[in-house]
């Protein structure tokens, strides 16, 4: 690499700009991460539930209102040129730009990421402090992991750590550990609940389930408890869970051909997520010494499987990294936007939210720029609002599911002309100049 280099080799952004052929059965949803294909069907243009398929974030989801593709400039309306010209301002004036949000698509991650570069900005995405979670495990310890299709075709028992799957994850009951035939046959599948068990209620009738009664902040000692049961020794005392029901749960593991721990670690607590999810690795490890077993993690909605994968073949790190020096810097400490901002390290904030209208900028009085679904949920009135496109709704594009070892690609189903986010990344970076080297 020359001095003169780009610390990000990025290659010109591909968009895909074609809409949908007028008949196509399918649709890949775009607003959870399990990137399902069986809701959603194009007829003549339009787009309308499968029979029998029901979601509520899809149905949100699709029939959004398209809104007004008029950018803006502290609230009044201007042409997408002057938006332009506004915000590569307010970067080129910036000394530490920060890069946040990052719901997109893989051409738009690949574009965000070539601004960065450009101007020398921080990039994390807004749901990162669950994934870093998994992240300094699988750094630190290493993990044996599954995937959707594994755990639906050979997982005859599941075992849900902690809660908060249905909300972000509607279908994973019904669509990856329900009742439905596997390529082997019937499966007799059973699912255990570590935590409220409040899901019970998304799981299939044809699948038997129980919960073990936990809070939150038992869920570490009753992984422990667990590990202890496995491993023949007495099972301590976990505070409020019940022992008889974590030695009953160590048997049917042991009895059990291919068990797999699910877990979504962004609504873990606070306090000790990281340390539940390496007890769960650890036990799952326990496991595989003379069976087999495997974890899988739910996380990654709004794009941020995708911003991880892409920022990683980009820059070899994951999120959290820096590229105002020149070259890619990891750390996922300093470089965490949510931490930064309240501390007054960055100057300008670049907020990407294409997926769901909820995904709003945090509260800072930084210039923000946003590029957002129109309808987008604002504290403030941003300084700089271009409305940009939903991959698999207003354009086609690729997003990476939830267990990162397939992209799919999404079509556009209507067109309301609003532009994507890998084209209005591109447009910025043309009206700024390169930063100076340091």
């Amino acid at each position: 690499m020359t001095a003169n280099s780009p610390a990000v080799e990025v290659r010109p952004t591909v968009t895909r700009g074609g809409d949908a052929p007028a008949r196509s059965p399918r649709a890949v949803c775009p607003f959870c991460s399990l990137l399902c294909d069986d809701l959603v069907r194009g007829d003549d243009g339009a787009i309308g539930p499968l029979d029998g398929a029901v979601c509520g974030k899809a149905s949100n989801g699709f029939a959004r209102p398209s809104g007004s593709p008029e950018p803006q400039i502290a609230g009044r309306p201007v042409d997408l040129p002057e938006a332009i010209v506004a915000a590569a301002a307010i970067l080129q004036s910036a000394r530490l730009p920060l890069f946040g949000g990052l719901a997109t698509d893989v051409d738009g991650m690949r574009g965000l990421l070539a601004l960065a570069d450009r101007t020398g900005g921080v990039v994390d995405h807004a749901g990162s402090r669950g994934a870093f979670r998994n992240m300094a495990v699988l750094q630190s310890r290493g993990w044996v992991m599954s995937t959707l299709t594994e755990v639906r075709n050979r997982a005859d028992l599941v075992v849900v750590v902690g809660d908060g799957i249905g909300g972000s994850f509607p279908r994973f009951y019904q669509r990856v550990v329900g009742a439905a035939e596997t390529m082997f046959g019937s499966l007799g599948r059973h699912i255990v609940f570590i935590g409220s068990g409040a899901d019970r209620t998304l799981v299939d009738p044809g699948v038997t389930s129980e919960t073990i009664a936990c809070l939150p902040d038992q869920l570490g000692s009753a992984i422990g408890s667990l590990r202890a049961a496995l491993r023949g020794r007495p099972v301590p005392g976990a505070t409020g869970v019940n022992p008889e029901a974590i030695a009953a749960l160590a048997q049917r593991i042991q009895a059990a051909r291919y068990p797999v721990v699910v877990w979504a670690p962004l609504p873990l607590p606070e306090t000790d997520g990281d340390l539940i999810v390496l007890s769960i690795a650890d036990l799952v490890r326990d496991l595989n010494v003379g069976g087999r077993a495997a974890g899988l993690s739910l996380g990654g909605n709004d794009g941020g499987a995708t911003a991880q994968a892409v920022t990683a073949w980009q820059t070899g790190y994951p999120l959290r990294v820096s590229l105002a020096t020149g070259k890619p810097i990891y750390d996922p400490v300093r470089f965490d936007i949510a931490r930064m901002l309240p501390a007054g390290e960055g100057d300008a904030l670049i907020w990407t939210a294409a997926i769901s209208a909820e995904l709003g900028p945090p509260a800072t009085t930084i210039p923000t720029i946003v590029l957002g679904t129109p309808g987008l949920t604002l504290a403030r009135t941003p300084e700089v609002f271009i409305p940009v496109g939903t991959p698999g709704l207003d354009h086609a594009g690729d997003l990476i599911r939830t267990d990162s070892v397939v992209s799919l690609q999404l079509r556009g189903w209507r067109n309301v002309g609003l532009p994507t986010v890998a084209d209005i990344a591109l447009r910025i970076a043309a009206h700024v100049t390169d930063r100076p080297e340091s």
